[in-house]
């Protein structure tokens, strides 16, 4: 093929086209996450998986064995800690990385499954939810699995569509990884198993002569060794995996969900529009009634849907396997599913009219977002009492996470005590990073009173233990009260009194 002069074929242009396309979306992708991470400092759940991870592996193991989750992301924390030392931005940017490298995946992905429009189109939207946003620079360990999850599921398709080792490979490989993150992904990796062996034992209905890439009995074979393997890998963590099982039995945060959160999970898919929610999930449904795209559909909505219903049923009988900030692994599958029904309208400049108007909405609800609300009035907790604690005063909270966040954000301001109205507390309080020295009864408080030191009082309403025993103890000696949010509330003590001594 020859060209004129200082001019490049067209393909060559229109590959260098899509190469600048993708690179501006990760940046993108990458901005608007590190501005997110810059708005509200961590929150009780990034404190407890930053504290965790300060203990080393071995301490990561012990403490993890009293909690209900698996090590890895813990572990890669502490290595992240260890790079980068404790600022804030610094230690989000992991997650940030995390984030960003599955809008790439997803690009890479749809591109395999429905092609080039697609691929970008649900990069944009990926990169545009405001979900996916701040998941991707929380210190927690979601972005890291939906990362793992979609690499496994990318790489189950090229398996069974070509029996490419190198897919083997990374299947395993990000199989395990997501099991050593959380344990939901044995259902994910479970559900994405039964869809290749019927992947493979039902070939494509417009497949025709001998499969190319090898015999499909034997490429089976090769798909249920490839689970062995995984479950080999995994084999250490079972003995934890049982006692863990136990607890969680016993004792968990997750209430039993009713058909409410199942409307506000759509919603939240559907970029935060109670509007957009039928008709994307009329644009998600569509793949499944187009041939050629048929089969990768079936592959996003066999690992996902299926999950979200045994979740939900499960969880309504004791499992606590529900809660909408987990079934959120879904928003990556949602936008390659919304972005292929969306190419895949007949009517092209429909179809354009419709991505623009999806994107430019999630592009709206991302700059409508609000801050983390608990760390945003935690912050102003902060702010409030910093400007009026003394040396030798007490700060006394009502539950953990206003401990965490303040022992953490202001370690020097002054002395931290949880008061514990009522019995031991669960593990998922934190127990496993909270020493015994920072927990007061009531009778230390009682005492505290009597000697005339000065205190302060913090509250934070939150989804686990009850805390209004111990509010009601502070609201009985207050001063004043001050409610910085409908979560938070502080308390100051009898201010006119001399502090007593350390």
């Amino acid at each position: 093929m020859t060209t004129s002069p200082g001019r490049l074929p067209k393909w060559i242009m229109g590959q260098r086209l899509e190469l600048l396309a993708v690179v501006a979306l990760l940046a993108l992708a990458a901005a608007l996450r590190l501005a997110e991470a810059t708005r509200v400092p961590m929150w009780f759940d990034e404190i407890y998986t930053l504290r965790t991870a300060r203990f080393g592996p071995a301490g990561i193991l012990h403490a993890l064995r009293a909690d209900v989750h698996p090590p890895l992301h813990e572990l890669i924390v502490w290595m992240w800690w260890r790079l980068v030392g404790d600022s804030e931005l610094r230690l989000r940017a992991l997650s940030v990385i995390f984030g960003v490298a599955t809008v790439g995946v997803v690009y890479a992905a749809t591109r395999d499954f429905f092609g080039r429009a697609a691929a970008l189109l649900a990069a944009l939207l990926l990169t545009l939810h405001r979900v996916h946003v701040y998941h991707s620079q929380e210190l927690r360990a979601y972005a890291m699995l939906w990362l793992l999850y979609y690499l496994a599921a990318w790489a189950a398709w090229r398996f069974v569509r070509d029996g490419r080792r190198g897919a083997a490979v990374g299947y395993v490989l990000a199989g395990a990884a997501a099991l050593y993150t959380h344990y939901q992904a044995i259902l994910f990796l479970a559900l994405t198993a039964l869809w290749g062996a019927i992947a493979l034992l039902v070939p494509p209905r417009d497949a025709a002569g001998p499969d190319p890439h090898g015999p499909r009995g034997r490429r089976l074979i090769t798909w249920a060794g490839l689970h062995l393997a995984i479950a080999a890998l995994f084999l250490p963590q079972v003995p934890t995996l049982l006692i863990q099982i136990r607890r969680n039995q016993e004792s968990h945060w997750i209430q039993p969900p009713h058909f409410d959160n199942i409307t506000h999970l759509l919603q939240s898919y559907a970029f935060g529009y109670k509007v957009l929610m039928l008709p994307a999930l009329a644009l998600v449904v569509l793949p499944l009634f187009l041939r050629p795209e048929r089969r990768a559909a079936s592959l996003l909505w066999t690992c996902t849907l299926p999950v979200i219903v045994f979740s939900y049923i499960t969880t309504q009988h004791g499992a606590h396997l529900f809660t909408e900030r987990y079934m959120q692994f879904v928003l990556p599958a949602w936008c390659i599913l919304l972005a292929a029904g969306i190419i895949g309208i007949r009517w092209q400049w429909f179809a354009a009219v419709l991505g623009i108007g999806f994107a430019a909405l999630a592009a709206r609800s991302l700059t409508l977002h609000q801050p983390f609300e608990e760390s945003r009035e935690l912050a102003l907790a902060d702010q409030y009492v910093a400007a009026r604690a003394r040396p030798g005063d007490i700060i006394l909270t009502a539950d953990t996470h206003s401990l965490l966040f303040f022992v953490e954000h202001e370690p020097r301001l002054a002395r931290y005590r949880l008061l514990l109205v009522g019995g031991p507390l669960p593990y998922y309080e934190g127990t496993a990073v909270i020493p015994d020295s920072l927990v007061w009864k009531n009778d230390d408080f009682v005492r505290w009173r009597a000697a005339g030191g000065r205190w302060y009082g913090v509250r934070t309403h939150h989804g686990g233990v009850d805390s209004r025993p111990a509010l009601d103890s502070l609201r009985a000696h207050a001063a004043a009260i001050r409610h910085l949010g409908p979560l938070v509330i502080v308390v100051e003590g009898q201010t006119d009194t001399i502090a007593a001594p350390r």
